[in-house]
């Protein structure tokens, strides 16, 4: 599957059309939030902006973890525009 590519581009691609499409399938949500995980930046901040868009509740404490501990500045910030997003 998409969301287990090694190939970054790849899980970018699905991770920012499924963000696009503003939701996601109960299939491929936990999937997208593995991805929160992942060793690449990249993949992380995709993964948070697809869980914004998707308005996705479930990932708000996942969300919050990478908005106060990422690493990658980047990453932070799409945790925190996915946050804004998702809503109180």
């Amino acid at each position: 599957e998409r969301f287990e590519s090694e190939n970054v581009e790849e899980q970018w691609v699905t991770l920012r059309t499924m963000g696009r499409m503003g939701r996601t399938t109960p299939e491929a949500l936990p999937h997208i939030l593995q991805a929160l995980h992942d060793r690449r930046g990249s993949v992380r901040g995709e993964a948070a902006l697809a869980l914004g868009d998707a308005k996705a509740r479930p990932a708000v404490a996942d969300l919050r973890r990478l908005a106060d501990q990422d690493r990658e500045a980047h990453v932070r910030r799409a945790a925190r525009a996915a946050l804004v997003r998702i809503g109180p």
